[in-house]
């Protein structure tokens, strides 16, 4: 996993097993990740720093989701606004 830079935000997606239920998929809004459905399954999110992306994956691992893969990802500028 690469550090995040302080001076500005880092997305990463985080591939997950399974199926995710409504309410989880609401409860990782509030974590302000996007779920993305088509293939497996992955969230998208944008974060701070690396001690907020840990939170968001100890949250996950918390809320029973396993972790496949986490690794940095680009976002398109559409993606980047929409956060």
């Amino acid at each position: 996993m690469t550090s995040a830079s302080p001076s500005r935000p880092n997305s990463f997606e985080i591939v997950v097993r399974g199926h995710l239920s409504e309410a989880l998929v609401a409860v990782l809004a509030a974590l302000r990740l996007r779920v993305e459905t088509e293939g497996p399954v992955s969230l998208r999110g944008t974060f701070r720093d690396r001690a907020e992306l840990m939170g968001a994956l100890q949250a996950l691992e918390e809320l029973g989701v396993e972790l496949l893969e986490v690794s940095p990802s680009v976002e398109t500028a559409g993606e980047a606004d929409a956060s």
